[in-house]
């Protein structure tokens, strides 16, 4: 699934409050403009590319974090319309990244990053700061012979990380495999990818 159809998806699954606002973009006119939109508003933006055709995932894709125009043009003169580019609002500072998936009707099982600032790609770099636990209505949970913490949804520390909002999408649906999210400093607003 193409990147652009992916954040459509998830709007259209979870709802747009989960997808940073974005503006897909195929021609250089459109990617000014887009940059131009963003910066004019306030916000800080960054670039996410994906192939064109949509047969393939595009794995090494370039990427810009934290945008500028003249950044976004080089891309573009280097690329040009090859690609599909995606300007969105970023994440500069994270609360928390994590994987969430679901255990059983009443338990999620998580695995977070609460610790390092990087993005949701690099949360696994280091694995010491990674914590894995449940949320649900147990306060332990034996998973593959091994008991883990749980957390109430109402738990204190299951709403901070918001990873109450997390096992409500996905216990509330019988559907959802897997939710790859990151939560944002400083509002707390729960991207999923």
């Amino acid at each position: 699934m193409r990147k652009v159809e992916r954040l459509r998806f998830i709007e259209n699954r979870f709802g747009n409050q989960f997808v940073l606002p974005y503006v897909e973009c195929h021609r250089k006119q459109e990617l000014a403009a887009a940059i131009e939109g963003f910066e004019s508003d306030g916000v800080t933006w960054g670039l996410r590319t994906d192939v064109k055709d949509g047969t393939a995932q595009g794995f090494g894709l370039p990427f810009i974090l934290d945008g500028t125009f003249d950044g976004a043009m080089k891309l573009f003169r280097q690329y040009g319309d090859r690609l599909t580019y995606i300007v969105s609002h970023n994440i500069l500072d994270y609360h928390c990244n994590g994987v969430a998936v679901p255990h059983d009707k009443d338990h999620v099982f998580f695995e977070i990053n609460p610790f390092d600032n990087n993005s949701q790609r690099r949360m696994y770099d280091h694995s010491e700061n990674l914590r894995v636990l449940f949320v649900g209505e147990s306060r332990r949970v034996l998973n593959q012979d091994r008991f883990y913490p749980g957390f109430k949804p109402e738990d204190s520390y299951a709403r901070d990380l918001r990873l109450s909002d997390i096992y409500n999408l996905i216990v509330g649906s019988n559907d959802v495999d897997e939710v790859t999210f990151s939560v944002r400093n400083p509002d707390k607003k729960i991207v999923i990818w």
